[in-house]
C-alpha cells in the first residue's frame, strides 16, 4: 500500500520476510489523483532496473522451460519407440516359442510311437 508521502510502504520478500526497502515513484499518487494507475514510467531507475533484470530472467526460464519441454518428448517419443521394440520382439519370441514348442511334442509323439513300434518289431523277431 501507499503511504501518505508516495512511497511503498514495505515489501514482502520471496521468504517472506519484510524488506524495509522503500519504493520510490517520481510522481506521488493518491488521494489527489484518483482513477490514476501507476506505471513503469512513474517508477525510479533502480526499480526500473529490477524489474528488466526480472523480465530477462524470465525469458531466460521460458527458453529453457521450452528446451526441457522438446528434451522431455523426444525422450518420451524414444521411449514409446523402445516399448514398441520390445513387444514386436516380445511377439516374435512367444511366436517362436510356440513353434519350438509344438515341434518338441511332435518330436514326443514321434518318439513314442518310434519306440512302441521297435517294441514290437523285437517281439516278431526276437521270440523268447
Amino acid at each position: 500500500s501507499l503511504s501518505p508521502g508516495g512511497n511503498h510502504s514495505m515489501r514482502q520478500s520471496r521468504n517472506g520476510n519484510r524488506s524495509s526497502r522503500k519504493v520510490r515513484f517520481s510522481q506521488s499518487y493518491g488521494k489527489d489523483s484518483p482513477g490514476k494507475s501507476i506505471g513503469l514510467k512513474d517508477l525510479c531507475p533502480e526499480d526500473k532496473e529490477r524489474i528488466g533484470i526480472l523480465i530477462k530472467k524470465l525469458a531466460e526460464e521460458r527458453k529453457e522451460k521450452e528446451k526441457l519441454s522438446e528434451k522431455f518428448q523426444k525422450s518420451q517419443m524414444d521411449h514409446e519407440e523402445q516399448v514398441n521394440l520390445l513387444k514386436s520382439e516380445n511377439e516374435r519370441i512367444l511366436q517362436q516359442s510356440s513353434k519350438l514348442g509344438k515341434q518338441v511334442l511332435q518330436s514326443v509323439d514321434f518318439l513314442k510311437s518310434y519306440h512302441s513300434n521297435s517294441k514290437g518289431d523285437k517281439h516278431d523277431e526276437d521270440p523268447v
